[in-house]
């Protein structure tokens, strides 16, 4: 009855100054309160205080999906934090209601890390959804049902520290495997696990393992399947597994990767990767890896925002 709602961080309650991969300079902002705003209207139906954050906190975020915590199919809310102290991931968690009623707060031992390393499921089946923070599984209020068994294997690993998105569902379609959870371990790979008792069932090292897609690209195989994306030193390398943990191909179209996308084309019974990181290797890819449709329109609309960024980084950068 209150049609689609807008859930919002306003205020600055602190900023810290910051520079991008690419030099520019921005303020990392902790914001103030959250809202939700009727979107009819712009009515603001409830607002809450952000809790109090330990430094060094520099921003405090929604998770990237909302779940069912309550019971009652609600659009329940999981805050995050994004720390200096764990490579931009975090610690501590806050549940709150479709209201912003809080439910609970904790902190976990191993740190999750970025926008989508929370995600939700229901695991046991009981109605209401479990919490993946990272390597540790919570109950719909909050307690910890398990630790990744690979938890503290990960933490050594350099340029590991935290897991960057996880990915948690009945991948497999097979009940004796289901549900399967996905935990990209930054520099320590992927590991395939055991949803139930957070339990390793492989490790496919892959380099940097930074984000992932669920997708279906191959109606041969049964479920779905996961995309990941490899970044930090091994730039561009692209991994689909099969829903049951096995790793299907690897490919390197370029040497960026992050933002290529599993998208629908022409209704076509599976999706296709769009790989959109570079005009050379702009284009759709089949469920093999195969570059199977050039985009020669996309690749000059790239190449003409490609020509306006360096002008205007000339422009900035003035005379030599």
């Amino acid at each position: 009855p209150r049609g689609r709602l807008l859930y919002g961080l306003v205020g600055v309650r602190s900023a810290t100054p910051r520079v991008s991969n690419w030099g520019a300079s921005f303020q990392n902002a902790v914001a103030d309160e959250m809202c939700v705003i009727r979107g009819a209207d712009g009515h603001i139906l409830a607002r809450r205080r952000l809790p109090e954050v330990e430094p060094p906190v520099q921003r405090v975020l929604f998770s990237a999906d909302s779940g069912n915590l309550t019971g009652a199919g609600g659009f329940d809310i999981i805050l995050r934090e994004w720390r200096s102290d764990a490579a931009d991931g975090g610690f501590n968690l806050w549940a709150y209601d479709q209201n912003l009623d809080p439910l609970w707060q904790r902190r976990v031992r191993v740190p999750y890390g970025h926008q989508k390393a929370i995600a939700f499921f229901d695991v046991n089946g009981d109605g209401r959804d479990e919490v993946l923070a990272g390597g540790t599984l919570l109950s719909h209020d909050g307690r910890v049902l398990w630790e990744h068994d690979l938890a503290d294997e990960m933490a050594l690993i350099r340029g590991a520290q935290h897991y960057d998105t996880v990915a948690i569902g009945n991948f497999a379609d097979d009940p004796a495997l289901d549900p399967v959870a996905f935990l990209l371990g930054s520099a320590a790979g992927v590991y395939v696990v055991d949803a139930r008792t957070g339990r390793t069932r492989v490790v496919h090292r892959c380099g940097h393992a930074q984000d992932h897609n669920v997708a279906r690209m191959r109606t041969d195989l049964p479920g779905t399947q996961i995309h990941v994306v490899t970044r930090w030193g091994n730039m561009g390398i692209q991994t689909l597994f099969a829903g049951n943990g096995d790793r299907l191909w690897t490919i390197q179209p370029d040497y960026l990767g992050q933002g290529s996308c599993p998208v629908t084309w022409d209704q076509a019974d599976c999706q296709r990767l769009w790989v959109n990181t570079s005009p050379e290797a702009q284009g759709l890819y089949d469920g093999r890896g195969r570059k199977i449709k050039d985009l020669p329109a996309l690749r000059e609309l790239h190449c003409g925002h490609q020509a306006k960024e360096v002008s205007a980084f000339v422009a900035r950068m003035g005379p030599a």
